[in-house]
Parts: C-alpha cells; structure tokens; sequence
C-alpha cells in the first residue's frame, strides 16, 4: 500500500461525512445480569447500559487492557447492534452471547459516531473465581536462571513498507482495490484483482474501521507477512492472499 497523505496514502476518495447521532439518554442504573445467571468464563472486557429513549444497549465502559480496547475499535457511547449476527434480546440474552469459551471469538456489530463497525473479538479469561483459587506452584529449591531475551532491534520509519496495492474509500464504506502497482508483491502474489473488497487483515475483520487503522494493519517491517482477505460485491466468499511487505513508500515530501 502507498501511504502519502490521507487521500494519496490509500489512492481513495474522501467517504461523505455524516452528522453525529444524538447523544443517548443513558439509564442511571447499570443493567446487569441477574445472580445465578450461567456465563461462560471468556470475557471481552465491556460493560453496557440500555438507553432509555431508544432502548438499546450502550457500551458503558472499556476495560483497560482488554479483549475489546485491544482491538482499538470500540469506545464508551458506541450502541451495540449485533452479537454473532443477531441483535440481543435483553440484558440476560446479551451477556449470555457475549460471555463464552475462553479462547472462542464473538462477532460483534456496533455503531459509533463515524458509523457501523463490524469486526471479532476473541474471549479471555479476565479474573474470578476461577483465577483466585488456582493453586500457587511449589517454590523450587534451586531456581532455574534462564538468559533474558534480547530484544529486537527497533524498526526505523524507513523500514515501514507496504504490499504495492492502491486502495479507493468507497461511498458504502469499503476498501476496494483501485490499481495493483507493477512489480510490487501483490501483483506477484497474484489473486488480487481490481475492484476486490479488502474485508479481513491477518484474520481481523476491517470492514468499518477508519483508513488510518487499516493503514496501520496492512503496513509493516520489511520482509514480515501479511494475509489479506478479499470478497467481491457480488458474494460472501472471502478469499486469502498472503504478501510479504517489500513495497517502500512515496516520499511524504514529495508531489
């Protein structure tokens, strides 16, 4: 990908703005799930309110360090639409759905100011009963010294580089494929033709997310792996490509 300004960064046009929905009119009690409701013991790391005007279900809280501020795409005041392809009945419905396997994913589809967002978020274990009462090992005897990792070099701007594709923002809120640059990675990689819709980054769901964040997930170190997942307009099908990032970007001095 060439990155060089917002509008060149991507080889897109600007997306139309639309006017921020109204604040919600949060319920001052926290609606939580009743006592001896069963969840699985995976977590995402969110907390909701119902809003009383429209009753739905507003994320109330990220938690630090969590499944879903990892993600960097949900924030306080974005109104949860979906939970794997459904929206949630009530309360109880919706923290049955969310809770899971640790180690399981949940799809979720939010809306925030700048619109949906759809993507997964994989559950994990975030403390309780089960973490507190697991056994603490045995001091050893004799500690094992093991060397400590060396770190990797830092990587330098310069060794940023991209995958040699061209992207258009389109009106429905895509990535669509505007041009493969010749010789680049992506067009030797093959599979990747004009017009595909970018829907998945190394197994991330993109659609949604802002052209800064995508910019972000597809850049790398030279030489590192990027799995790119593509559909087209017409079918769900997605399709995958692995590219190896070999591709400098444009002098953001330039033309």
């Amino acid at each position: 990908v060439a990155f060089k300004g917002r509008e060149k960064m991507l080889g897109c046009c600007s997306a139309r703005s639309s006017n921020p929905a109204p604040a919600p009119t949060i319920s001052s009690k926290v609606q939580r799930p009743p006592e001896g409701l069963k969840l699985g013991e995976g977590r995402i790391g969110l907390s909701f309110v119902l809003d009383d005007r429209s009753r739905e279900f507003v994320v109330q809280s990220v938690a630090p360090g969590g499944p879903a501020e990892k993600t960097g795409l949900v924030a306080p005041g974005d109104v949860l639409l979906e939970v794997d392809g459904a929206p949630p009945r009530d309360m109880d419905d919706l923290y049955v759905r969310v809770c899971g396997a640790v180690g399981s994913s949940v799809e979720l589809r939010l809306r925030g100011p700048r619109g949906e967002k759809h993507f997964s978020i994989t559950r994990r274990g975030l403390g309780g009963k089960a973490a507190e009462t697991r056994p603490s090992p045995a001091p050893a005897s004799t500690p094992s010294l093991q060397p400590l990792p060396q770190s990797p070099p830092p990587v330098r701007s310069s060794d940023i580089v991209g995958v040699g594709i061209n992207f258009m923002h389109t009106e429905e809120n895509n990535m669509c494929v505007k041009s493969l640059l010749s010789g680049g990675p992506a067009a030797s990689a093959g599979g990747i033709f004009k017009n595909d819709i970018l829907c998945e980054v190394d197994g991330l769901t993109v659609q949604g997310m802002s052209v800064d964040r995508i910019a972000q997930l597809v850049l790398g170190p030279r030489g590192s792996m990027v799995t790119l997942g593509f559909k087209q307009e017409s079918s769900s099908a997605v399709k995958r490509v692995t590219v190896k990032r070999d591709w400098a970007l444009p002098d953001p001095g330039g033309d």
